[in-house]
């Protein structure tokens, strides 16, 4: 699970390097002897899943001023139990760095690349895991993103993980789920329709749907 095996060598080419805050991301790529970042921090879970793929690997901040090892344990742990409940294979990998401890090298499962709804989700419980203590659920949606998009989360931990409707664009997972987003994609909506509920629990069952040949 988190193990602390890697070297983190810090990427200084770029004439802007901005200051990384908790839950940042960041591509790398592999030394021989560690890990190295190849690209600014991002704060936009968006930008940086509309350029992912890039390698087997990524970086997230996971930055607790004075203790700074625990947040990360959190997540790595976090992680494991949300993937034990979703019945993820292969897991995936969250390592730390020998030399700082306010980052973790994540090797996300080859599960959530099937699609980017899925890799959206994975980057909303990586900030939900910094919040963990004990309590999953309560850690599940103290994210803002993964409040803003409970019931479609809930659904998605009942095994309901493939996403019918293809993401693009800056369209992700808090567009499409997030109910006062995503009313535009209901048939007929109407604000003084009293079937609203049921229409919205209809676009989630549309939305997502059990997983195709097992994937």
């Amino acid at each position: 699970m988190y193990q602390r095996t890697l070297t983190y060598h810090k990427y200084t080419v770029s004439a802007y390097d901005e200051e990384p805050e908790e839950g940042h991301f960041s591509y790398c790529t592999k030394e021989a002897d560690g890990i190295k970042r190849t690209q600014e921090w991002e704060h936009c879970r968006e930008t940086f899943d509309n350029h992912f793929p890039r390698g087997e690997y990524f970086l997230f901040y996971t930055d607790e001023k004075g203790n700074r090892t625990k947040n990360a344990e959190k997540v790595a742990r976090f992680i494991a139990e949300a993937e034990k409940r979703l019945k993820v294979n292969p897991k995936s990998e969250i390592l730390g760095f020998k030399n700082v401890s306010n980052i973790v090298c994540v090797g996300m499962s080859k599960w959530w690349k099937e699609n980017r709804a899925r890799r959206q989700l994975f980057t909303i419980l990586l900030r939900s895991g910094l919040n963990y203590h004990k309590n999953f659920e309560n850690a599940l949606y103290s994210c803002e993103y993964a409040e803003q998009t409970r019931d479609a989360i809930k659904r998605f931990f009942q095994g309901y993980t493939h996403c019918a409707k293809k993401m693009t664009g800056t369209k992700g997972w808090v567009t499409h789920f997030d109910r006062d987003e995503a009313n535009y994609e209901l048939n007929d909506y109407d604000e003084e329709d009293e079937d609203h509920d049921k229409e919205w629990q209809t676009y989630l069952e549309k939305m997502l749907v059990k997983p195709i040949n097992n994937e």
